[in-house]
């Protein structure tokens, strides 16, 4: 167990990123909290409108959290990659949720893809948080569904006990 106060939080349209956030907030031993997108992303329509808003950076309605991020020292955030950004719910979090708590966090950033490098994502990313995560993982789809992300999992998870360490040092 890490000193500093974890806390993953994701979305997930079809269960890929909730698995690897399980998985970040099971060796890490902290509470794992999703963001629920409150508008319908289900079926083709979905699909797309989804991958629309992202592009275009919107906003969306947003279930507000049942966890205060201001409890936290470390927030590591989980979102899936839709046309090369972030999801408009965790743009949601990061912009109306934390925003006020934003500067005294450390973040960290883990994202599912189709392809492995996503810098346009990890900009925007640290445009949200105001700076640069402490970590950050990228975890391909076909990995996820073939169950072979646990080491890079298991390095990720070291990175952010690493950053604590040198914190505290």
């Amino acid at each position: 167990m890490m000193d500093m106060k974890p806390l993953v939080v994701y979305y997930s349209r079809t269960g890929n990123t909730r698995m690897v956030a399980e998985k970040i907030a099971s060796l890490l031993g902290c509470e794992l909290a999703e963001i629920v997108d409150l508008k319908n992303r289900k079926g083709l329509f979905g699909f797309l409108g989804a991958g629309y808003s992202s592009y275009t950076r919107k906003l969306t309605q947003i279930k507000a959290p049942d966890q205060d991020p201001s409890a936290y020292d470390l927030i590591v955030v989980g979102t899936p990659i839709w046309a090369g950004n972030i999801t408009p719910a965790v743009r949601t979090y990061l912009t109306k949720i934390v925003p006020e708590v934003a500067q005294e966090k450390k973040y960290a950033l883990f994202y599912t893809s189709y392809s492995s490098e996503q810098p346009k994502a990890v900009k925007d990313f640290c445009t949200l948080i105001k700076g640069d995560p402490v970590a950050k993982l990228s975890v391909l789809h076909k990995d996820v569904k073939s169950g072979k992300f646990d080491p890079q999992v298991q390095a990720f998870v070291e990175a952010l006990r690493s950053s604590e360490k040198e914190k505290s040092s």
